[in-house]
């Protein structure tokens, strides 16, 4: 009977059958909660997914490129309006730009400023009190004056302009050139999704192996997405790799890996190995959830670190930290595909604040908006959205 209905539909009918299918497919993901998580849209994202297919790609670049320069990655003319309209004419400008790498001639104090260093700078630091990013400058001036082990760190959250490590690459390199690399930083522990992409580090990982859980999309409603937002879940056979990298002016050296990991009740093992030594074995199991570091120091040089999962109950990841034992500055990026700053509230309060210690983060930098532009929502409504942000 099935084969005789399908034989008298129409092309038409059968393209309005198979539209009406996947449209209730669709439908069951928002009405059954165990598939909640196969959502092809949640209220709040840029685009409702049919629109994606409708935008044009030679917009894409201004963020999603590849290559160190601004101008390798948008191009001239029309790409480098739509990335100057993006991140701003100063960003974009500058984007890729060779840091001033030393104090002027003649300081020996490390700490002194050449105006030639903030030459062209059009935007200024509102800090009407002065005490505002008081730690961050003490922390700063330790590691100016090369004291033993003085690294500063900065954590930069934001959307997808910071999850290509595009900007956050130009920060870094002109932080370390001029202060000293202390390592790439912070990176997921298995690969995000398009467009997250590191530069200057080196990662892979068996992506089909990895359940990727995303503060954006409150997927926990424990709150418990890590420092940088997205929490790794490790199955049988998953693997990841996390190296300094082979070109480039900075992170090429690293001393010290550490893994960030909740540990829980029900926790299972995984293994870690430096280089070609031998596995060690670390069971992410505790009498109560909580956030663990497991560190790895090793001779300053290339390196890379391999996670596997083990055996056992759960193993779910933050990430890893690539260091070095300074003096110098740690610049973590921390992009969030398709975030809002609201989005931020979805963390557990206790649980960010103890990622962000256990970091030793010196400064958080903010860097949304792109996202929030085309929602219809008043400039009131956004500044209350960044306040909550703040004050948790």
């Amino acid at each position: 009977m099935l084969n005789r209905i399908h034989e008298r539909l129409t092309p038409i009918e059968h393209l309005v059958t198979v539209v009406v299918f996947m449209l209730g497919a669709c439908m069951m993901t928002y009405l059954v909660p165990p598939i909640q998580d196969l959502r092809p849209w949640i209220p709040g994202e840029e685009d409702v997914p049919i629109v994606r297919l409708f935008k044009r790609w030679g917009e894409i670049p201004a963020f999603a490129g590849h290559g160190g320069s601004y101008r390798s990655v948008a191009g001239e003319g029309a790409g480098t309006e739509r990335l100057a309209e993006s991140v701003g004419e100063t960003v974009a400008a500058n984007l890729g730009a060779k840091p001033i790498v030393a104090p002027p001639t003649g300081s020996d104090d490390g700490v002194t400023i050449d105006p030639a260093e903030y030459a062209g700078i059009s935007v200024r630091i509102e800090d009407p009190s002065g005490r505002g990013m008081r730690a961050f400058y003490a922390a700063l001036e330790k590691t100016a004056r090369a004291e033993k082990g003085a690294i500063t760190r900065v954590g930069h959250y934001g959307d997808s302009s910071i999850a290509t490590d595009l900007i956050t690459s130009t920060v870094r390199q002109n932080l370390q050139a001029r202060f000293g690399d202390a390592g790439h930083g912070f990176v997921l522990a298995a690969k995000g999704y398009i467009p997250y992409k590191h530069r200057g580090v080196l990662q892979s990982s068996n992506p089909e192996s990895w359940e990727l859980r995303e503060v954006v999309r409150r997927q926990d409603r424990d709150g418990r997405y890590g420092y940088g937002g997205v929490q790794s879940r490790a199955m049988r056979g998953s693997w990841a790799r996390i190296g300094t990298a082979r070109r480039g002016d900075i992170g090429k050296q690293a001393s010290r890996f550490a893994i960030y990991y909740e540990e829980q009740p029900r926790g299972g093992k995984f293994s870690v190995r430096i280089d070609r030594d031998d596995r060690e074995i670390v069971s992410t199991k505790a009498d109560a959830v909580g956030d663990g570091v497991y560190s790895i120091d090793v001779p300053d040089g290339p390196h890379s670190v391999e996670l596997r999962y083990h055996r056992g109950g759960p193993v779910n990841f933050y990430g890893v930290a690539v260091e070095r034992e300074g003096p110098g500055v740690v610049y973590d990026s921390l992009g969030l595909v398709g975030a809002r700053a609201n989005r931020l509230l979805n963390f557990d309060e206790a649980h960010i604040r103890t990622q962000i210690e256990q970091r030793g983060t010196n400064l958080i930098v903010l860097g949304f908006g792109g996202n929030e532009a085309s929602d219809d929502r008043t400039e009131q409504m956004f500044y209350e959205d960044y306040m909550k942000v703040l004050r948790r």
